[in-house]
């Protein structure tokens, strides 16, 4: 089941996922879901990890 409270990632000028997603946490989120569309494999590996990171 999905939460009520989840945040979807999205591309915002100035910010990475990770620090958009941490903000979400700090908000009170119960998930995120990382959304990176048209990015080569690495960057979005490396963006995820990072995301990743920030939630635990």
């Amino acid at each position: 089941m999905i939460s009520k409270l989840h945040y979807i990632t999205q591309e915002v000028k100035g910010f990475t996922h990770a620090s958009l997603a941490e903000k979400a946490c700090k908000g009170g989120v119960d998930w995120v879901q990382l959304r990176i569309k048209d990015k080569p494999y690495e960057e979005l590996k490396a963006q995820a990890i990072e995301t990743l990171y920030v939630c635990r």
